[in-house]
């Protein structure tokens, strides 16, 4: 959960809903990037995406 700019605690069992088309176009990667496991990825956001969940 992201609150104010800021990760606040863990999410499960959500649902994204949106046109994927859509969603690859309006991926936004930050700049925090870090190489510690054999699969790394930066933080990212996608604009317009409705997310759901407990």
């Amino acid at each position: 959960m992201v609150e104010d700019g800021e990760f606040k605690y863990p999410v499960n069992e959500i649902t994204i809903a949106g046109n994927f088309k859509d969603m690859f176009k309006n991926i936004i990667l930050a700049n925090d990037l870090e190489f510690e496991y054999s699969v790394n990825s930066p933080t990212m956001m996608i604009e317009g995406m409705t997310v759901a969940g407990k």
